[in-house]
């Protein structure tokens, strides 16, 4: 039973994996294997509210740009954009069940 619980979470987070490189590479316009700041706005107009005060604002997308590009190479990678999209999603999933509190 174990072991099958194990396969079970190990298949869905391949799954999982596998969707978050097939909506990477949708924002890779380019498929330079990269996101670079330009795409970037483009992610997070298409995956946020962009109603979102001050998003408008160019030196805050690139604020939000730089929190991303840990490395500071001037792009985003698919871990960077991982670790981003997750923590981003997470936020929201833990936003939504606190307010209901």
């Amino acid at each position: 039973e174990f072991y099958g619980s194990v396969t079970k979470m190990a298949t869905q987070a391949s799954c999982d994996i596998t969707r978050l490189k097939e909506t990477f590479d949708q924002f890779d316009q380019d498929g330079s294997g990269f996101i670079d700041e330009e795409e970037f706005a483009n992610v997070v107009s298409s995956l946020t509210d962009c109603t979102h005060e001050g998003f408008s604002d160019p030196d805050m997308q690139k604020k939000i740009f730089e929190s991303v590009d840990r490395s500071g190479d001037g792009k985003v990678d698919f871990t960077e954009f991982c670790v981003w999209f997750l923590a981003h999603l997470l936020g929201d999933v833990f936003q939504l069940r606190t307010e209901g509190l």
